[in-house]
């Protein structure tokens, strides 16, 4: 199996809870929730996964579109969250000699107006064949 793109997830982290920012989230991707800390996580969170496209250029473009879109009550509380991320998942294969997917400068661009960090975690599939 080759490496492939699975889904990128918006990681949501903040010291208080964020409901005006809920209630946004929901209005697209109901059933979201944020979880109040507890002895693994000392901050309020919330995570969601943008399951809809099968590019990671496309979907954060998309996505970032979307949450330049919130109303200013909305963009006061996300101002306010301390760990904003957006996280590309891949299945990773030893098949390809390299595996390269650009993220193009306007997409960099918007993740940066959203003041959005950029992550990936790479889930190696030779391991779950074993």
């Amino acid at each position: 199996m080759e490496t492939t793109y699975i889904t990128v997830d918006l990681e949501l982290y903040a010291d208080q809870p964020f409901y005006t920012l809920l209630s946004f989230l929901n209005q697209k991707y109901q059933g979201t929730e944020i979880y109040p800390p507890d002895q693994h996580h000392s901050q309020w969170m919330a995570n969601i996964s943008f399951t809809d496209y099968n590019s990671a250029n496309r979907c954060l473009e998309s996505h970032c579109k979307w949450l330049e879109s919130m109303p200013e009550d909305v963009r006061k509380e996300w101002n306010n969250i301390s760990h904003k991320v957006m996280n590309i998942g891949y299945n990773t294969s030893s098949t390809h000699q390299a595996f390269i997917e650009q993220i193009k400068p306007s997409v960099i661009k918007q993740l940066s107006n959203l003041a959005l960090g950029f992550a990936f975690t790479l889930y190696p599939i030779e391991l779950e064949d074993q």
